[in-house]
């Protein structure tokens, strides 16, 4: 049993046993025999086999605590993103949460160490990209300023942000990133280097490029890059209810507990719009906001099953389609029915009788009649179309024009059946997350498609065009594209 070849025979005896006991043993022997002989990937997929998650999630850490020391940042993400899938099995929603941060937070600095410190960069990466990644970033780590992250070198990530700020005309984030790397100790040569950088951006105008600003989703505010002062700036939950909401919202009953435990642990941000407060939600592969914005199903439809709201999203729209269909098949029969009797008249008048009026009189009668009739059926016809294309009767535009709100004050946006009913099946993205709720978002641009991914803390959006430039040109596999 202990050449390697063996183990294909000891699977295939015991599976002819029957025997469940025996089988788990197997994969369970085999696995430790694969951990002694560091062979970690396999012995963490044959612990599973053998129905030892304890021991599968001690040889995940290992291989995590090993990929980080070795500066492997994104096979270590990818390490933290199966860590957090097992939490989430388990509901475990605090460890879920967490590793999902380490997950995202070390694959966006492989990108910051790669351009940093490797000579030769194995993933191409543009300047845009490089820049939001290291924006990104700094937000995550001055969400949790009194957590230190192992080997993750804050002077790379600050000196990223402010080169390709300075590159992409994004002055006041490059002056705010050079602020903070004063208050840091920095190496000799490196610290001549910045105060160079830090003189060459005063001369620069103290704005930011305009094309870089951030238009909310939701109120079409522009937001600034970065805020200025990041320590006096609140953050943001993501979800539909934080501690403050539900304390003002449902009281201290008892019955509210298991919600209490459920939905105030939500991960918090401070990617969050200035002015109402509406949470962005940025794309894994291109790490810039999606104009998306995210809505919450009111209590008569949160009992109803997923299938069972997808059934009510886009029926609306079914039925004017079709009374669309049915107003432009009767329209198309007036028209026909006035051709006829056009056709009719005419016929009438090549038939000999006696009358004592003019018979070209009765002609222009009759034909100014059809013409009549004609152009009311086309306008009724671009009525009927201009009443279906008006932007102004999209009642979820409608919802966030009369949903105004501050970002001290902030409110979610809930929509009932009705608003739910009137959008469209491919502008409505569903991400779905095992034992928690269910996150739904209206894609404003249904011209960008956009692809979900599930079982994300961050919403697992991004747009498909810039998922396949990620796995086919830059070759860096995100982990959370599961």
């Amino acid at each position: 049993m202990q050449k390697k070849l063996d183990w294909a025979r000891a699977h295939q005896v015991a599976e002819n046993c029957q025997n469940m006991e025996l089988i788990e043993k197997t994969w369970f022997t085999h696995a430790t025999w694969l951990a002694e002989n560091d062979q970690f990937n396999a012995a963490q997929k044959a612990f599973i086999q053998a129905n030892k998650p304890v021991e599968a999630i001690k040889v995940l850490k290992t291989l995590t605590n090993n990929a980080i020391q070795e500066f492997r940042f994104l096979d270590a993400s990818s390490y933290f993103y199966k860590i957090s899938q097992n939490s989430l099995k388990e509901s475990d929603f605090k460890n879920f949460e967490e590793n999902q941060k380490l997950a995202l937070i070390y694959y966006l600095y492989d990108i910051i160490y790669e351009y940093s410190f490797q000579p030769f960069m194995t993933h191409e990466c543009d300047d845009n990209v490089l820049f939001h990644a290291a924006r990104w970033l700094w937000f995550e780590l001055e969400a949790d300023t009194n957590k230190n992250y192992e080997n993750i070198d804050y002077v790379a990530v600050l000196y990223t942000l402010s080169q390709k700020a300075t590159q992409l005309g994004a002055y006041k984030v490059a002056r705010l990133a050079h602020d903070k790397l004063r208050t840091l100790k920095l190496p000799g040569k490196l610290r001549n280097r910045i105060e160079q950088d830090g003189l060459l951006l005063f001369s620069k105008p103290f704005n930011d490029c305009s094309e870089l600003s951030i238009d909310c989703p939701r109120c079409d505010a522009s937001n600034q890059i970065f805020p200025i002062q990041m320590s006096n700036l609140a953050q943001r939950s993501y979800g539909k209810y934080s501690r403050s909401n539900q304390a003002n919202s449902f009281g201290n009953d008892s019955e509210n507990n298991n919600f209490d435990m459920v939905s105030n642990s939500f991960y918090k941000t401070l990617g969050f719009c200035q002015s109402c407060g509406q949470v962005f939600i940025i794309s894994l592969a291109s790490f810039e906001v999606l104009p998306v914005v995210e809505f919450y199903l009111d209590p008569e439809l949160e009992t109803l099953s997923e299938s069972e709201v997808r059934t009510i999203i886009g029926s609306s729209v079914t039925n004017q389609n079709n009374s669309n269909t049915l107003a432009t098949t009767e329209s198309n029969s007036t028209i026909k029915a006035a051709d006829s009797n056009a056709t009719i008249t005419a016929s009438n008048l090549s038939v000999d009788r006696l009358t004592l009026t003019d018979m070209t009189e009765m002609q222009d009668l009759n034909s100014n009649s059809n013409v009549l009739n004609l152009q009311k059926s086309q306008n009724s016809l671009q009525t009927t179309n201009l009443n279906l294309d008006n932007p102004e009767d999209d009642l979820f535009t409608n919802l966030l024009n009369r949903s105004l709100c501050s970002a001290d004050s902030f409110t979610p946006v809930v929509v009932d059946r009705v608003v739910l009913s009137s959008l469209k099946p491919h502008e409505v993205l569903i991400s779905k997350c095992l034992n928690r709720e269910t996150r739904y978002f209206k894609n404003l641009i249904p011209e960008i498609p956009l692809a979900v991914f599930d079982n994300c803390l961050f919403g697992g959006l991004a747009s498909k065009s810039d998922v396949e430039v990620l796995n086919i040109f830059t070759n860096r596999p995100c982990p959370f594209f599961n």
